[in-house]
């Protein structure tokens, strides 16, 4: 290690030391009612405003007093190292909608950034939290303050049970999308891998928004809702489907056609769940808002193609590829 380095490399390890002693201490402050066994708070707080802890200064410099550093550090260590457990799980259940694929090095890049930012912290050797899932208005400086030009770091140490809460939901989250593309729209590892050697994007630079636009795309060209790559000669009719009669602007898929869209998926996942209970958890606010994403994502992809397209079909033997669209 070069003395360079050393300086920042103590800055960090403090840091990530003193994170471990405030979550602990707050977890040590819960009332014993609310604590979990083996840790498992994380398992436990998918609503984030349920792990905020109303901090009494006194009981907590009782503690201080009371009880070791070390025991504190470990117990907030551990609850990282739990909630690291869950997402090692997802990956591995996760039924082909994220395990690592050959040839892909990052288990979770099919993810939306937000989500696999996430999980690629918490999937570290020693977990982090991601700063996506701050609040920004409360983590910006005050009006007057110095920002500098640096980008914030992508990931900082867990400091509080809120930061446990807000990753057990990123993992629910997950959990209930990898289920909405498998047991929903019928996503099969075997399928995926073999259809993403012979697409653009493929199988390192593909997202769950280019396999969720190509399903749409199937159905606005009266086919079946599934992940089955289109040929360049689609692109042209998908276009004038999609965006031909939209008074909202190019790159804007109608608002009557992303009803009809998100209606026969709704119908899809409805038929392929077993009942109304899995169908109700399949169906969620998380599943709406992925849809309206690879909706908009199309939308803006198919926007900036050539308006004469249909005019003029070899033209888009010449398109590279097409945002939210897996082309064979």
């Amino acid at each position: 290690m070069r003395g360079s380095d050393q300086p920042s490399l103590l800055r960090a390890t403090l840091r990530r030391t003193v994170g471990c002693v405030s979550l602990g201490l707050e977890y040590y402050l819960l009332p014993a009612g609310q604590r979990h066994s083996e840790g498992g708070a994380a398992a436990g707080a998918a609503d984030p405003a349920a792990t905020r802890v109303e901090i009494d200064v006194q009981h907590a410099a009782q503690a201080l007093r009371e009880v070791s550093l070390l025991h504190l550090f470990r117990l907030g260590y551990s609850l990282t190292v739990q909630v690291r457990k869950l997402a090692t799980v997802l990956l591995a259940s996760s039924d082909g909608a994220m395990v690592t694929l050959v040839g892909k090095e990052d288990p979770v890049s099919l993810l939306p950034p937000r989500l696999a930012q996430t999980l690629r912290g918490l999937l570290a050797v020693r977990p982090l939290y991601s700063t996506l899932l701050d609040d920004r208005d409360a983590a910006a400086p005050p009006s007057g303050g110095k920002t500098g030009d640096a980008e914030p770091a992508p990931y900082r140490p867990f400091i509080s049970l809120r930061d446990l809460g807000r990753v057990a939901a990123v993992i629910g989250e997950v959990s209930t999308l990898c289920r909405v593309l498998t047991t929903g729209l019928g996503l099969r590892r075997d399928h995926l891998e073999s259809t993403l050697r012979t697409t653009t994007p493929g199988l390192r630079d593909a997202t769950w928004i280019d396999l969720l636009g190509t399903a749409i795309a199937n159905l606005l060209l009266d086919r079946l809702p599934v992940v089955v790559p289109l040929s360049h000669r689609d692109l042209p009719p998908l276009r004038d489907r999609a965006l031909g009669a939209n008074p909202g602007g190019p790159g804007v898929l109608s608002a009557a056609v992303a009803e009809q869209v998100t209606e026969a998926l709704r119908e899809r996942i409805h038929s392929r769940s077993f009942g109304s209970a899995e169908f109700a958890q399949l169906w969620t606010d998380v599943t709406r808002r992925l849809i309206a994403d690879a909706v908009a994502t199309l939308g803006r992809g198919l926007g900036s193609l050539p308006a004469d397209l249909a005019q003029s079909p070899s033209l888009a033997d010449l398109v590279p590829r097409v945002a939210g669209l897996l082309i064979a």
